[in-house]
């Protein structure tokens, strides 16, 4: 349902993951390691497939999205969300939805979203993007434990988070939100604690940086790719 091509592997071979069923990732990576060239190539990826979901874009440092702003049909919300109590209050609104999902999925006896369109029902799938993760808890700590809210339950209703940030501390990728990711993606980071805290073992400090990164999938071991490199241009041509 939501096929993402990250990039290509050591040898060469496209590197391919279904959204839908990692159902939520983690991305994290210091500056200049590519992280949010890495995010672009995820959202292209997601906006050329077949099946478009709606997106949610959240950004704290208020530059790093603008350039979808054209495509406000596709945004949930109809617009990028930049300040902190706004993207809290988008956030609350999107747990309403997940309930309003909830309570239809039950009315018509099925599980999961999936289900659901295999009978007909006509559910769209919503991701949602946070630039910075550690920044909008930092300026707004309620949105939280929505997101954490959002993590556990989003995946049967057809919401997916992919969530970035350059500071994976403990308090930013907590318990809850990492038993309930268990994608994640890591690039070049400072110290072996911080490839840890991403991916459960050290390594992605030696990472060479400009998208090289591991991935982790569920039930997968580690692996290594390279994240393709989306200018601006890119970004505007899929548009």
């Amino acid at each position: 349902p939501l096929p993402v091509c990250l990039g290509l592997s050591p040898v060469g071979e496209p590197v391919v993951f279904d959204l839908a069923d990692a159902p939520h990732v983690f991305v994290a990576g210091t500056t200049g390691s590519g992280k949010s060239t890495c995010v672009h190539g995820i959202i292209l990826s997601l906006m050329s497939s077949k099946n478009r979901p709606q997106l949610l874009l959240i950004d704290p440092k208020k530059v790093e999205f603008s350039a979808y702003m054209k495509m406000s049909k596709q945004l949930f919300g109809g617009k990028i969300f930049t300040e902190p109590h706004e993207s809290s209050e988008i956030l609350d609104t999107l747990s309403g939805e997940m309930d309003k999902r909830e309570k239809g999925l039950a009315k018509i006896g099925v599980t999961n979203i999936q289900d659901a369109i295999a009978s007909g029902h006509k559910y769209g799938r919503i991701v949602v993007f946070i630039e910075e993760l550690a920044d909008l808890i930092a300026q707004c700590p309620e949105a939280e434990a929505t997101i954490r809210q959002l993590a556990a339950k989003g995946r049967s209703s057809g919401i997916h988070l992919v969530l970035a940030t350059q500071r994976p501390d403990a308090d930013t990728f907590s318990g809850v939100l990492r038993s309930n990711i268990p994608c994640r993606i890591a690039l070049q980071v400072a110290k072996s604690s911080d490839s840890r805290i991403i991916i459960d073992e050290s390594g992605a400090e030696q990472l060479l940086g400009r998208g090289d990164l591991f991935l982790r999938l569920p039930g997968n071991k580690l692996f290594r790719a390279h994240a393709p490199f989306t200018k601006p241009n890119d970004v505007l041509a899929v548009m």
